[in-house]
């Protein structure tokens, strides 16, 4: 159903109207950049429209006819069509050499992808139908070509010297295992390998690996039989086409005889210096030896455990077998062929020794642990138990260990890992006693808290209090006021008996803390709000400290380096003094990450201090969370890089690659993320530094990169021409070649058009329209004799 409308429209002004023929103009032009059919190749027809069913030249994505789409395209609904490229063979991997027939070439494997849209999410896929390795570069060698090498001269066997057996003596009851090793090469530089069996041309005790020389491979007595012995072994080098001559070499097998047997009793303990409560094991094992000094290992079938004692010598001694109902067949580990005894470190402190009879023989085996014991803590005060907002809550504890001390703590609360949210660092005060202050109490809340003292011994074992409580009450509308105004630094004059004058402020300082890379997106946030940083890089921040008079928000006024100074630690308090920047306008750190836990959060500490009168030697401390992952990572910097049309060779951005592990090799790859127009064609990748650096041959856009532990490499990305205007994303993908996991990031390139250069034939028609309408309007005003008004009739 349609319906006529008239509208009003007054004429515009000359100048206004030269105004609006530019900014159509140029929202014309930005139109263009995405609905121009050809995507950037110069106005040829789509590729996937065939059979003359799709107009070429321009079009838009709206209101498309399905109609007009190729039959592979899926539903057109939404769907720009060129955004799927055309079907045909694409690399798969890199390069190769190798043979075909007798001539050396250098191969490619490819895949043939069939791309289609897709229906549901409008966007490009594609499906491989077919593989093929395509061969390059070929040149026939003169003799041979083995392995993908050109061999110069006729194939000649490899020489093998000699081989030897070890250990000469293999225990076939214990399943032993030995090694052949040779001394052998090849006289055309050919990799061999080493072919052993108990005859003349077998192979059935073992093959070795290729390697360039002296190969090896190990064996077990199986193909011999497992009869006690002297036996051969028949050994021979190959290089793939010939054999060299056979070399031997002698070894026994040895069996167990039965009534000459030694036993041997050993009992070992997994932790001799567990903690406290900590579970530890035990392992009794044994083994009989023969008068040829053949060795069998003991087993459940052959094997009574008699007794098991713990805490020996001790008033605490008991036998296990009885106190913890122990069973020897169902506490036995067949792998390793030996007993597990669990001990309860919370109830046995001390030595074990395990008894065992074996072919009718006896005998036992002893081992020592110590537990260590949990550090005390006694005496646990807060003062105040009622702080007021902004004065300081003092924490006490008497603090002992058996061993050393490591660290102790004043925290919010405790979990099964230890200490979380910690209010401040404990430090010995003197004696056993550790004290610490916590100096901003302006941050919290008015309201009950709860308290623990957290001790770490330097084993690393840990023990905590009860809980202990404190209130915070806001102090300035209703504590009672003295009468009359009270100079600076003078004492109250109501002074009750027992008590004395304190000179008390009500000014404070406070530090807030900002993450320019992650402002900047180089890194993200945690889900809940703190900075989510890579172990290797550096925890860059800003701090700005302030000073203020409680109850009075207008008061606020920053502190810069005449007035005071910061100093920051991670941790504990270990205090670094911070510089000042004039740019920032606040006081700057960078410490680095390498030394910190992964996967765990950590504390930044900020002690701020007044160096000027007023206030001077006021001071406080503030607490700020970041998180440190272990996950590899890669950034673009910067994230958003910005061009003119027709720039010629600008530096586009850095991408990185952070490796918080162990050294890696990582596969940097590029793509567009989401647009059919890549700006890939216009770009390429730089190594700045070669060592652990290097471009893929034949595609300058992706990279190899030797990442060491904790360190990172990267590449410079550089815009040849800044072809053609638009907002173009670029997905970097670093593939790790040990794990085959996948870590991305995003960067983003923005082209502006300068001029008229920048638009094609058929904008510069459509802006000739327009301008030409504007100056017909005009004149029709001009005509009347003064403003008008125009109907024009529109279908809605």
């Amino acid at each position: 159903m349609t319906r006529e409308k008239d509208e009003v429209i007054a004429v515009p002004k000359p100048a206004f109207l030269a105004t609006i023929i530019i900014f159509v103009a140029v929202m014309f032009s930005v139109s263009i950049v995405y609905a121009d059919h050809d995507g950037g190749r110069g106005g040829t027809e789509d590729p996937l429209c065939g059979n003359g069913i799709c107009e070429s030249g321009m079009w838009f994505t709206f209101n498309e006819d399905c109609g007009r789409c190729a039959a592979d395209c899926g539903s057109c609904t939404l769907i720009v069509t060129w955004q799927c490229r055309e079907n045909g063979w694409f690399d798969t991997g890199g390069t190769y050499q190798g043979c075909s027939g007798n001539q050396k070439c250098t191969f490619q494997n490819q895949e043939y992808r069939d791309y289609s849209c897709s229906s549901t999410q409008g966007q490009c896929t594609y499906s491989v139908t077919q593989t093929r390795a395509q061969s390059s570069n070929c040149q026939a060698c003169e003799y041979q070509c083995v392995n993908g090498q050109c061999i110069s001269q006729p194939n000649r066997a490899p020489a093998l010297d000699w081989i030897s057996v070890s250990p000469s003596v293999i225990n076939a009851d214990n399943n032993e295992r030995g090694t052949i090793s040779s001394s052998a090469s090849d006289p055309d530089g050919q990799n061999i390998r080493l072919e052993c069996g108990t005859a003349e041309g077998s192979n059935n005790a073992c093959t070795s690996s290729y390697v360039p020389q002296n190969p090896s491979c190990t064996f077990d007595t199986n193909p011999w039989g497992n009869s006690a012995g002297a036996k051969t072994v028949y050994c021979r080098a190959f290089d793939g086409t010939l054999l060299s001559p056979t070399k031997t070499a002698t070894f026994t097998v040895q069996r167990f005889e039965q009534g000459t047997a030694r036993l041997y009793v050993t009992t070992a303990v997994s932790n001799k210096y567990p903690r406290e409560g900590e579970k530890v094991y035990a392992y009794i094992s044994c083994y009989l030896v023969d008068a040829q000094g053949a060795r069998r290992d003991c087993t459940r079938t052959d094997t009574t455990i008699r007794s098991i004692t713990i805490d020996k010598g001790t008033p605490k001694e008991r036998n296990y077998l009885l106190a913890e109902n122990w069973n020897q067949n169902s506490n036995y580990d067949d792998s390793n062929k030996r007993w597990v005894v669990e001990i309860d470190t919370s109830r046995y402190k001390s030595e074990i020794t395990g008894c065992v009879e074996s072919e009718g023989l006896e005998g036992c085996g002893s081992d020592t642990f110590g537990v260590n014991l949990l550090p005390q803590i006694s005496n646990f005060t807060i003062v105040p138990g009622m702080v007021m907002q902004g004065n300081e809550v003092i924490f006490s504890a008497d603090v002992t260990d058996d061993v050393a001390v490591s660290a102790v703590k004043a925290c919010n609360n405790v979990t099964a890992t230890g200490c979380e949210a910690k209010f401040c660092e404990m430090l010995l005060f003197s004696g056993n006693i550790y004290r610490c202050t916590y100096y901003d109490t302006s941050s919290l809340a008015v309201g009950s808290y709860t308290a623990y003292v957290v001790a770490v011994d330097n084993t690393g074992a840990w023990n905590s209090t009860k809980p202990g409580t404190f209130g915070v009450t806001y102090s300035a509308a209703n504590e009672p006021k003295p009468p009359g105004p009270i100079p600076p630094g003078q004492p109250s004059p109501c002074v009750p008996p027992g008590c004395k004058n304190l000179n008390v402020t009500n000014r404070y300082l406070r530090t807030t803390v900002e993450y320019p890379d992650v402002v900047n997106q180089l890194f993200p946030y945690t889900p809940t709000g703190e900075p989510n940083l890579t172990r290797g890089t550096n925890v860059n921040f800003l701090a700005r400290v302030t000073q203020g008079i409680l109850g009075n928000p207008s008061s606020l006024k920053e502190c810069n380096d005449a007035d005071c100074e910061a100093s920051y630690d991670i941790d504990r308090f270990e205090w670094k003094k911070l510089s000042w920047n004039d740019f920032d306008n606040a006081f700057v750190g960078s410490p680095p990450t390498a030394a910190l836990s992964c996967d765990a959060y950590h504390t930044l500490y900020i002690l701020s201090n007044k160096t000027r009168d007023p206030d001077k030697g006021l001071s406080a401390v503030n607490q700020f969370r970041f998180f440190v992952t272990c996950t590899p990572r890669v950034t673009v910097v910067p994230v958003e890089k910005r061009f003119s049309a027709g720039e010629l060779d600008k530096k586009a951005y850095d991408v990185t690659v952070w490796n918080p592990l162990e050294a890696a090799t990582f596969d940097l790859a590029s793509k567009p993320s989401d647009d059919p127009v890549t700006p890939l064609q216009w770009m390429h990748a730089e190594c700045p530094n070669p060592s652990g650096c290097s471009i893929v041959q034949g595609n300058n856009d992706a990279a190899v990169l030797d990442v060491p532990a904790l360190g990172s490499k990267g590449v410079s990305v550089f815009m040849d021409t800044a072809a053609r205007s638009g907002s173009y994303g670029i997905k970097y993908t670093a593939t790790s070649r040990s794990s085959g996991k996948k870590y991305e990031a995003v960067g983003s390139v923005l082209i502006f058009a300068e001029g008229l250069a920048e638009f094609s034939s058929v904008q510069l028609i459509g802006l000739l329209f327009i301008a030409a309408f504007g100056y017909w309007l005009y004149m029709q005003k001009k005509t009347a004799g003064g403003k008008r008004k125009i109907k024009i009739r529109r279908k809605k």
